[in-house]
This record gives C-alpha cells, sequence and structure tokens, in this order.
C-alpha cells in the first residue's frame, strides 16, 4: 500500500471519517457530486448529524496508483454489515510535483419520502424540510426523492400541521453501490386531536341549528319526518346524539360516517281538518333515528363542517 501524507489515501480516509461523524459539509467538501440543490437538503450537518446509523467504520484494504490516477479499496461498516467500496482517484495537478488527489465518491444514495396527503413540508431529523413537488393528481400524496448518505432518518409531520396526526417513519439508507435501493419511509396521517376537538364543537353547533329549525324536514339536517296537511309550532330535540368516525375522503378532505345513531325528538300541531278555512289543530309528535353524515374541510386555516341528510 502506498501512503502519503497527502496521498489518495489520506483523502478517502478523511472522507469517510467525515461521514462517521455525520459530518455532512466536510464530505461534500471533499468530494461534491453533482446533485441538484433541490435534493440536497439531506445532505447538511443539521440532518446528517442527527442520523443513526451511520458507517460506524472502515478499513482502507489497498491502495494502487497508476501514473495520474488512483484506486482505493475500502470495507465499510455499518450496522454489523461490511462491503466494500472501491474509490477512484485523480491528481489535481499531474504537471506539478504534488501530492494532491481529487476525489470522485458519491456516497449518497436517492431515498423517497411520502406522505398519504398534500403537506407543505415534513420534518426530517427534527429539521423542516419543504415539499417543492406538486401531490400526485391521483394519490393526492406528496413525495420527496433525496439524496441522502448512509444512515438512519426519522420522518415526521411539520409543525404547522396541526390538523393532522402521524406516527413516525424511519427511513435506512445502506452503504454500497446502489444495488440495494434504500428502504424510504412514509406516513400514514390521521385526524389530529385538535382537528377532532373542532369537529365536535362544529357537530354540536349544526345539530343545536337544525333542532332549532320549525320545520319538520329541516335543510342540510340528518334528520326529518313527515307529516299530513298543514302543521305548526314545529319544535325539536335531539334526545340522544349520535357517534361518528371521522374518515379521510377521496378529494383529500374528511367526511363523517355515521356510527351509533342519534334520535331526534319532535312535537308539533297537524291540522286534522281538510278544510283551511276551519284548522282543527291537533298535537302531534314523532321521532326520527338518524345517522350522522357530512363534510368536514379547513379553508384557510378554519374548520368547516358540512351535515347532510345522505
Amino acid at each position: 500500500m502506498i501512503k502519503g501524507a497527502n496521498g489518495p489515501d489520506r483523502l478517502v480516509e478523511d472522507y469517510l471519517q467525515a461521514l462517521i461523524d455525520g459530518d455532512a459539509e466536510a464530505a461534500l467538501r471533499i468530494s461534491d457530486p453533482n446533485i441538484p440543490e433541490e435534493e440536497r437538503p439531506l445532505l447538511s450537518n443539521a440532518v446528517y448529524a442527527k442520523a443513526g446509523k451511520r458507517i460506524d467504520g472502515f478499513s482502507l484494504l489497498s491502495t494502487t496508483v497508476t501514473g495520474d490516477s488512483a484506486i482505493v479499496r475500502a470495507e465499510l461498516r455499518q450496522s454489523g454489515r461490511k462491503t466494500e467500496v472501491v474509490y477512484g482517484l485523480a491528481k489535481v495537478d499531474p504537471e506539478l510535483l504534488d501530492d494532491r488527489w481529487r476525489l470522485t465518491a458519491d456516497a449518497s444514495q436517492p431515498v423517497t419520502l411520502t406522505v398519504d396527503t398534500a403537506v407543505e413540508a415534513v420534518r426530517v431529523n427534527g429539521v423542516e424540510v419543504p415539499v417543492t413537488d406538486a401531490p400526485d393528481a391521483y394519490s393526492r400524496k406528496s413525495t420527496l426523492t433525496l439524496a441522502a448518505f448512509p444512515g438512519e432518518y426519522t420522518l415526521a409531520l411539520g409543525v404547522q400541521e396541526k390538523y393532522l396526526a402521524a406516527v413516525e417513519a424511519k427511513a435506512f439508507v445502506t452503504i454500497g453501490t446502489g444495488k440495494q435501493a434504500p428502504d424510504g419511509a412514509g406516513l400514514k396521517t390521521e385526524a389530529s386531536e385538535a382537528l377532532r376537538a373542532e369537529v365536535a364543537q362544529h357537530v354540536d353547533v349544526a345539530l343545536a341549528g337544525c333542532a332549532a329549525s320549525d320545520k319538520l324536514s329541516p335543510e342540510n339536517c340528518p334528520f326529518s319526518v313527515y307529516a299530513f296537511g298543514d302543521v305548526r309550532g314545529v319544535s325539536w330535540s335531539v334526545t340522544r346524539k349520535p357517534t361518528y368516525e371521522l374518515l379521510r375522503s377521496s378529494d383529500g378532505g374528511w367526511r363523517l360516517s355515521g356510527g351509533a345513531s342519534g334520535l331526534a325528538a319532535v312535537n308539533y300541531e297537524r291540522n286534522a281538518s281538510w278544510n283551511k278555512d276551519k284548522p282543527d289543530w291537533k298535537p302531534d309528535s314523532d321521532s326520527d333515528e338518524f345517522q350522522l353524515r357530512g363534510a368536514v374541510s379547513i379553508e384557510g386555516g378554519k374548520v368547516i363542517v358540512e351535515l347532510s341528510r345522505y
């Protein structure tokens, strides 16, 4: 093995040590791959220093110099796995009598991060990363494909997602030559406690509005009854509140899906006479067992609940 203070093996050592230390910026100074700026958010110290399961050791196996080029073979270790990697180098100024080399290496691999709904940003290892791509037209999910050095990355929702919740996911990028695709990470979102609480408040207000109606068939309400002839003095009350689930709808919003049915009771007077000129008002009552259904949307940061009968 040929060794020197500034030899090719020293440059490879410095590069691999930077990866071990989580110093992405030092690794990029030694060998900066041809990666677009928009794909580099994870190639920062803020993100990479917090990555788990980085390269944890290496051994240089051989260094071969042929003229102005060199080949360095190294064994890299990561979480108990060993992989041999070959690095190619070239002299910076071949015409000068010095020993400065240029390393052409790219330890990063593309890793795909997804969220099952449209979001403006995610957090990777606690650092906010903007989602620049438009949501998928069919699935409405957000997708990021970014370059990442070997290690484990934690994906979470952005802090601004007040109305979404998701369990953190892990993405694992291995060492090697790209034969094994990195394990990406995806977030499956659900309604946050904040959204559930606001929806519950809106549902209570909407049901109260329906109960305040003087119609037997209140508009945009889940309950109604029918009576022959003219009626007056309609008075509703919800005697049993329904339960419901808050589910994702196909348009990316949310929908109310009925659980246990509710019960609404109504008192009124009905004209028992067929002669409108001589009405015979009789007290009457009825009830309707109903399911709660409706749509939930978020517009301008505000929750909107619209109940429906069907």
